[in-house]
């Protein structure tokens, strides 16, 4: 969710500030006191080493490196969250640099490692990507680790935070996971970070409001400043005076008896009041995310992301079967439910700690998804083989990414065949039927759509990427922003033309891109035939709720009504 970003002053008694919110990370409302995160002072010694020196330096470097990776492999162990950090932190590459330094350059250790980290994240910075922002905060966060070990300080973190605090901070980093999950803070906001990032998520799974990207938000508050956070409407409140404060004691009220509603209709049977009803189901990255999802209505797993499958793989590709072992529990943990496992989706904006990819000027129209698993048999026969035995357990559907041509999807049959044959040689069990479905995210896949349907089980529309590929607008870059818009119809006439297609050839039409979330959409995606809805667990209470309320006839005119305009704004002024 974006807002345009501004400030308005209302001068008074109170000096109340309203701040519209750039980026909500985590939707809620709270209010609380600011507690500022300040800066501790990590700057390395700038004094070289002599010869003698070197070895000294080295054992030093390690002592810490080893005491920074035993802490974040505590957090990895309690969430698969920081599964990414634990590898970075033992990033052969990252490691050898900073020694690199010491004995070459003659640096100490703590000048090694602040090079290096700035290094690193430079090159993260520079492919400009949701994901290499991620990494670039992991890299700073493991070098200030390893840097208070290497300096003999502390990194206390919120530890004097009140349980009415609202964390204020530069960049929010795991290290302060703890101290959030005690329960300490009511909300947090940052200067820097992104909506996917690890304590983004983190927010979303405690339930806790969070807005990241505040633009110099260390000039606008100050320790112990009454704010109020509205990550429902984007706005904070610095200073409110005591009519705002006294709105807001009711809105967080009405706000929390409702969340306590959705929750029951999180559980409930997703039709409409006329009776259509619709399979609406959860996108996950690991089987946590499958028990989660389960426990908060999902009637299924609508995409079931591998890359980290192959991200928590230290030094090569997965094994069938440490691959096989993850997709089992997974399809268990379903509980009989189906469970759209996608192809590995690597490159463009995703890479991984042990395979180099030669820069790109255009990452996300080079060599990604499945053009690298084609190029990779052995690879991708490995998780295709996986993804069959798997299928033995329970109701497992595949999918591949990035399809745009026949031959591609052809080639992907012809595999998946060999990997039976394969299976039954060795007296494996899997689903001889197995379904097999695509992703519809390319222009290409959209054309041919008449040709694919004709060709696989099931198609299931990847809006994040359909809507950048079809507006030439690149989804992470701030200063065309306002242009990425899955209202635009092109997006919509193509959503309705992949929906007739797949209805056409007798297959359910499904959504696991984020659209499918988006509550001022369902009507509309109801209206044009769409089969399945695959979202994150939490949005889906609140899905449930609507469409509840909702008639699929009336969905039905109003998608009607909907595609019949030509702009965006008569689109937006068309919704319900």
């Amino acid at each position: 969710m974006s807002y345009n970003h501004k400030t308005t002053k209302y001068k008074g008694a109170n000096q109340m500030e309203i701040i519209t919110l750039n980026k909500v990370a985590s939707k809620g409302i709270t209010m609380g006191k600011v507690f500022m995160i300040k800066e501790i002072d990590l700057r390395p010694n700038p004094k070289g080493i002599t010869d003698e020196q070197k070895d000294a330096e080295l054992l030093k470097f390690d002592k810490a490196l080893k005491k920074a990776q035993s802490e974040i492999e505590k957090l990895a162990a309690e969430s698969d969250v920081f599964d990414g950090l634990c590898l970075l932190c033992k990033n052969a590459e990252f490691i050898d640099s900073v020694k690199s330094r010491i004995i070459n350059e003659n640096k100490n250790a703590e000048l090694a490692l602040e090079i290096t980290k700035d290094e690193f994240t430079a090159m993260y910075e520079s492919k400009n990507t949701d994901e290499s922002h991620e990494k670039a905060a992991d890299t700073r966060d493991i070098s200030k680790r390893i840097m208070a070990f290497l300096k003999g300080v502390n990194l206390d973190g919120l530890s004097a935070a009140s349980n009415d605090s609202i964390v204020v901070a530069k960049e929010l980093t795991p290290s302060n996971k703890s101290d959030l999950e005690m329960g300490l803070v009511k909300g947090f906001i940052t200067e820097h970070g992104g909506v996917t990032s690890h304590m983004s998520i983190i927010a979303k799974a405690m339930d806790i409001p969070a807005a990241v990207g505040v633009f110099d938000l260390f000039e606008k508050v100050n320790d112990g400043d009454e704010v109020i956070l509205d990550c429902i409407s984007g706005l904070l409140f610095i200073n409110p005076d005591e009519k705002t404060t006294n709105t807001y004691n009711v809105k967080i009220e009405e706000y929390n008896e409702m969340r306590n509603e959705l929750k029951t209709y999180s559980l409930m049977t997703a039709e409409t009041v006329d009776g259509h009803k619709i399979n609406v189901y959860a996108n996950v990255d690991n089987v946590d995310d499958v028990k989660k999802a389960m426990l908060g209505g999902a009637e299924g797993i609508g995409l079931f992301r591998t890359e980290q499958v192959y991200m928590e793989s230290i030094f090569d590709f997965p094994e069938e079967d440490d691959q096989f072992e993850i997709y089992k529990e997974s399809v268990a943990s379903a509980n009989g439910n189906p469970v759209v496992i996608r192809t590995l989706d690597i490159g463009g904006d995703k890479d991984l700690p042990y395979y180099h990819f030669e820069k790109e000027d255009n990452p996300f129209l080079g060599w990604r998804a499945l053009r690298i698993q084609l190029s990779m048999e052995d690879m991708f026969k490995s998780q295709l083989k996986a993804v069959l035995r798997a299928s033995a357990f329970g109701k497992v559907k595949l999918m591949l990414p990035m399809v745009v041509s026949l031959e591609e999807l052809r080639k992907c049959k012809e595999l998946i065949e060999e990997c039976k044959t394969e299976l039954k040689n060795d007296s494996l069990d899997f689903d001889e039927n197995l379904p097999v479905g695509i992703m519809i995210e390319t222009p290409a896949s959209v054309i041919l759509v008449e040709d694919f349907a004709a060709e696989v089980d099931f198609l299931s529309i990847g809006t994040n990427d359909l809507t950048q590929y079809l507006l030439c607008v690149d989804r992470n870059n701030e200063r065309i922003a306002d242009m990425y818009e899955s209202f635009h119809p092109a997006v919509l006439k193509s959503i309705k033309r992949v929906i007739d297609a797949g209805h056409k050839h007798g297959i359910k039409v499904g959504m696991c891109g984020e659209f499918a979330g988006v509550i001022k959409a369902m009507p509309l995606l109801l209206g044009m035939g769409l089969d399945e809805f695959s979202m994150q667990s939490n949005d889906i209470g609140e899905f449930k709720y609507h469409l509840r309320r909702t008639t699929f006839e009336n969905a039905k005119k109003h998608a009607a009504e909907v595609l019949s305009k030509n702009t965006v704004k008569e689109i937006m002024a068309t919704l319900l």
